[in-house]
């Protein structure tokens, strides 16, 4: 009787020895899973967030390209406008001389006329 009843506890501590590796083994793989799933999670997010880095920069990059040709426009405007002013003054100054050339001109046809009227009344007078 004592040989079985050391065959039953050996057996029932057999029992418990495999149900407790089972459980640790359980728990090992839930444990391992877990570990797994945070690893796949924490990826996904940083890949997340490394798109949305790109989108940010490539939208940035965008809007430094868009300022860049409002600056150039801008630019080109203000070339073409000053260059309108520098040629409107450069007519205006044009238009001056050439008036004053023409009254120039007139006074000297005067004087001419007055030097014949002179020159005629002397030489009637003569």
């Amino acid at each position: 009787r004592v040989i079985v009843e050391r065959g039953v506890v050996e057996e029932t501590e057999r029992i418990k020895d495999t149900e407790q590796f089972a459980t640790v083994d359980r728990l090992k793989r839930v444990t391992v899973t877990k570990a797994d799933m945070e690893a796949e999670e924490a990826l996904v997010k940083e890949v997340k967030a490394a798109d949305a880095q790109k989108q940010a920069a490539e939208r940035n990059a965008e809007q430094i390209v868009i300022e860049a040709e409002a600056e150039r426009q801008r630019a080109e405007k203000e070339t073409q406008a000053t260059k309108m002013l520098a040629e409107a003054k450069t007519a205006d100054q044009a238009a001056s001389g050439l008036a004053e050339a023409q009254v120039q001109e007139a006074k000297a046809a005067s004087k001419e006329k007055d030097g014949y009227a002179e020159a005629a009344v002397l030489q009637r007078t003569a």
